[in-house]
Parts: structure tokens; sequence; C-alpha cells
């Protein structure tokens, strides 16, 4: 299975997500300027507005009395969780001992939010990492469960929780799938522990088996004080810690996330080497989040609102920060093709966004005195060239970065490129195999270049490569083959070898235009080697070929002699025959 485009796809939604929140928050989010307290009568909360409020524009006074029961649940969960710009909410109150109802019609916040922006900043950098560990690693197991950890806790389930739709009902289903992502998310820190100092010892699979059967009954009864809300069961003022107030939603929680921290130092100190130092820099990026997540849940809502939203934006703009360090300082990415990505698109972008405001510039005079349709059709027609002619500008900006920036990278790649396509011509598979070793020291900067050619077929990455002739990142398997990256060296269907490079010496991982200029040399050294194998009949041929062949020299050798036999035979018994009738003259 291939898991770059699904690992793409879910930061896509992630992406999808964060837009859809801003615009929320920017054009559609209101709020209403009013709160509640617990009135000395059961599900009873005495009022309290906001001066200058929708609420006190409405007529409701501090002091007013508000009954659960008497509102409709899509109502009393607006209250809770926040209504649209605009959306007429009535409420039964009581004044003085007096029942009225009073309708009162959200308007959009006047304060700018800084811990909410904050938060998206730090949503929407998570994001991009995720992409670059999707396109780096999507094949190495740590890299996924990092990935699933990060846009579950961070971004897709906030995202979520964050809708606001014209149905009530459809915000509410959002908040309870928020709430089975959210939780069991720390689970899958618990496997990515598992990921290390492999095989992991039958304790700590037992810690990361407890972990995902907490966050489980936690997401669970998540679920029931979410509904305990839409059916009046529970006040739609209290505070926004909603879940982390439930006692026992609170208690599996926390309970999940001490033994996910658990899992991991357990994880930490039973590796060694390079493992230690990757889990090492990853604790830096995690341990942060799940201590604050801890303090949290055991504070409840003693919790200042305030110094909860803003320790949490912190926090949510401060995990992406930790990550580029560590990544970046510990060369996880190459960071030159980091920096080449960002050039493309910055270039791109910018040609576009150029190309579009001078042609609509030149366009002015001209449509001035035209009708509203011109304008649209003429805007429209801009924007269809300008977004057919991305690809080729596209191309453009790459091939000058490539070229001023990155040009020894550029001719490395262009190098390996060159002799996969030279490799078929060459007729002697010692010189290939000499040639192909030269080619990928001198221009991939590998510690390590092997070819192998024999090998277990029941090893862990010879089964990967055999399933998915693909490039594979060694990272995290139990293999025998030693090295950082393996290319499989296949044809028709059958891996005849591997090529193996080892970490490169200036400590950079392999970038992706890289690896696929590797796979190609590889594959044009699979495809000559089955034809040296073919054209010597060695033993890299089908057996069953080899026999038959034989087989096939054997009758024709047999029916050639038997053919001749009976030639013999005929021109004697012609000869016999022309002699009896010539009177017993034997014909010379």
């Amino acid at each position: 299975m291939t898991w770059r485009p699904w690992l793409l796809s879910l930061c896509a939604l992630g992406l999808l997500l964060i837009a859809a929140n801003v615009v929320t928050d920017l054009t559609v989010g209101g709020t209403l300027g009013l709160s509640g307290t617990p009135a000395a009568t059961a599900f009873v909360d005495r009022l309290a507005v906001v001066p200058g409020g929708a609420a006190d524009r409405a007529g409701i006074r501090d002091g007013d009395l508000l009954n659960w029961h008497g509102l409709a649940p899509a109502t009393r969960f607006r209250l809770y969780y926040g209504s649209r710009v605009g959306e007429a909410l009535s409420l039964p109150i009581v004044r003085d001992g007096t029942k009225r109802t009073i309708t009162v019609e959200s308007d959009h916040p006047s304060s700018f939010d800084w811990p909410g922006w904050l938060s998206y900043a730090g949503e929407f950098w998570i994001v991009l990492f995720c992409v670059l560990i999707a396109l780096r690693r999507s094949e190495d197991a740590e890299a996924r469960w990092l990935i699933f950890y990060l846009l579950g806790v961070f971004v897709v389930s906030q995202g979520l929780g964050d809708v606001i739709t014209p149905w009530p009902l459809f915000d509410q289903l959002c908040l309870v799938v928020k709430g089975f992502i959210f939780v069991p998310s720390f689970a899958f820190l618990a496997i990515y522990a598992d990921c290390f100092a492999r095989p992991p010892s039958i304790a700590r699979r037992g810690l990361t088996a407890l972990v995902i059967v907490l966050t489980v009954a936690a997401a669970v009864r998540t679920a029931v004080v979410r509904f305990d809300l839409w059916n009046g069961w529970m006040s739609p003022f209290t505070e926004p810690l909603i879940v982390r107030g439930d006692p026992l939603s609170r208690l599996l929680e926390a309970a999940g996330l001490l033994i996910a921290m658990l899992s991991l130092l357990v994880a930490l100190r039973s590796s060694r080497g390079p493992e230690r130092t990757r889990l090492s820099w990853s604790l830096a990026v995690v341990l942060p989040g799940l201590l604050w997540f801890f303090i949290v849940l055991a504070m409840g809502e003693s919790i200042p609102l305030v110094l909860f939203t803003t320790i949490s934006a912190i926090l949510w703009f401060g995990t992406p920060v930790i990550l580029s360090y560590s990544l970046l300082s510990h060369r996880i990415f190459d960071i030159a093709f980091v920096v080449n990505r960002a050039a493309v698109f910055a270039g791109v972008s910018a040609i576009v966004l150029a190309g579009f405001v001078l042609i609509e510039w030149l366009l002015t005079d001209w449509l001035s005195t035209a009708s509203h349709a011109a304008n649209v059709l003429a805007s429209g027609i801009v924007a269809l060239a300008l977004g057919l002619s991305i690809r080729f500008v596209h191309g453009r900006v790459d091939r000058f970065v490539d070229t001023v920036f990155f040009r020894k990278r550029h001719e490395d790649e262009e190098a390996i490129r060159t002799f996969a396509r030279e490799a078929p011509y060459i007729t002697d598979p010692d010189t290939l195999v000499r040639r192909a070793t030269g080619v990928l020291a001198r221009h991939t900067d590998a510690t390590s270049v092997d070819l192998v050619m024999r090998f277990d077929e029941n090893d862990p990455a010879i089964v990967r490569l055999r399933a998915t002739p693909q490039p594979l990142d060694l990272h995290g398997l139990d293999t025998g083959l030693s090295g950082e990256i393996a290319c499989p060296m296949a044809a028709r269907g059958k891996l005849l070898g591997i090529v193996v490079l080892g970490p490169r010496s200036s400590g950079e991982t392999y970038a992706p235009d890289e690896t696929s200029a590797i796979w190609q040399l590889a594959s044009s050294l699979g495809a000559s080697l089955d034809v040296f194998a073919t054209r010597t009949a060695r033993g890299d041929v089908d057996p069953s070929f080899a026999s038959s062949i034989d087989v096939l020299r054997e009758e024709l050798a047999a029916a050639v002699a038997a053919l001749r036999r009976d030639i013999v035979s005929a021109n004697q018994a012609l000869r016999d025959e022309i002699a009896h009738r010539s009177g017993g003259v034997t014909p010379i």
C-alpha cells in the first residue's frame, strides 16, 4: 500500500478545515454577549449581559432567569457553542416573577481574538510540516504515526470542533466526531513509541493496548456528555472546558495521557544510537503538549478561561516551532530541498499574481466603457489563461531556481538520469555494475553504495520491495540491508537486486527528486541485468525455461537424425528399384 496519497489527502483536509474556520471567524461566528450561573432552582440559570452587546440591546437584564428545559435543543446548543451572525434565538426568561420571551439576534464579536489567530498560524505550520514528512517519509511507520498524532490533535479535531453551519444538529455531530478524533489521537504516540527498539516487549505492547482502551473509553464518555448538553441535562452556560469538567472523562483522559508518556519514556530507555536520538527530538515536540493537557485535566474548571486560551494558543504555535527546530537541526530533512521548494512556489505565485495585476491594469482603460458582462468575461478569460499557464511557469521557475541557486544538485540529478538512459547500451555486466556504483558514489554524497544481488527473500525489506517495487526508506525496518534507502532493480515483475545507499556524508537526507533519479537508475540496471541473464542462460534464468530449451534441443537433434536415416533408406530403396528395372545393372 502506498501511504503518500492518503497522508497528503489528510493534510489537504486539515488545510480545508483551517480555511473554513478562518472564514467562520471572519464572517459567520457571532456572539450574544450573554452568560449565566446556576440559580438555587435546578435547571435554572441567572443571566448576566455584556453592556452594549446583543442581549443587552434586545432587552435582557442582569438577574433575569432562564430555564434550560424551556429551550429548544438547537437554541440550548447555540447558547453553549456559539451562534451565527444574524441568527435569532428566542429565550423564555423570568423577570420579577413574570415570564416573557425575548428574541436575541447574534452580532459579530468586536474584539480581535489574537489567541485564535495564533492557533490558526500554528495549525497551518503543522500541516505544512506534515506535508513535508509525507513527501519525504510516507512509507516510514514512525513518520505516519507522528502525522496522525499532529493532525488528529492539533488540526483535524480542532477544525471539526469550530464548525458553525446553519444546522445546529450537524454542528453537534461534528463535535462528537471531534471527540472521537482528539482523545484517541494520543494513542498514536504509544503506537509511535513501539516503532523504536523493535520488537517491543510484551510490557510495552500492553501499555499501548491500555492507552487505546482508555482513550476510546474517554471518547465515548465525551460523546455522552455532548448529548447530555443537547438534551438539556447540562447547563448551556457550563464553562467551555465542559468535557474536562466531567469527572469520568477527565479521569480516563488523564490516565491515557500518563500511560502514553510512560510508553514514550520506556521506548527512549530501550532504544540506542540513532533511534534514541530521533526519539529524543520527537519527545521535545510532543511532551510540552502532553504536560499542558495533563495540567488542564487535573485542574479542570479552576483554570481561568483567559489563561486556558492564551497558553493553549502559545502551545499550538510553539509545537511547530519546536518541530521546525528539531527536524532541521537534526537534519531529518534536506534543508536545501525545503528552500528549493519554497523558492519555486514563491516565484510561481509572484509571477502569476503580478501577471494578473498587470493584465487587469492594461485592460482597465479598454473595459472602462464596457458592460458588466464584458468585464466579467474578460476577467474570466484572464484568470483561465493564467491558470493554464501555471504548469509552464512552474517548469521555467523550477529550472531557473535549479540553475541559479542549486546548480550542483541539479547537475548531480541530471548525471544520474543520464547514466540511467545509457545503461542499457553497456554490453558487459561487470562494467555496468562498476560504472553504476561510481556514478552513485560521485553524485549522491552517500557514505556507501551497495548493489545487492544475493538476498534473503523473506527479509522484511525484500518482501516490501517485491510487493511494492518503489524506493524504500530503511529506517524502522528490521532488515539485513544496511543503509538509508533501497531501490529495487526489477524486471518483468522479478526482483533481481537492490541498490542500497548509506547515509549522506553531510548528514542530510535524500530529497524526493534525488530519490526519483536513483530509482530510475535502479530500474534501468534491473532491465539490463535481465537482458544479460537471458542472453547467457545463467542461473538467473528461470530453470523451467532453460530445461525447456534443452529438451527442445534434444528433440530437434533426434528428429534431424531420424530424418537423415530416412533419407538414406529412401535413397537406397530408390537405387535398388532402378537396378531391378534396368536388368540388374546398378547405375553409377
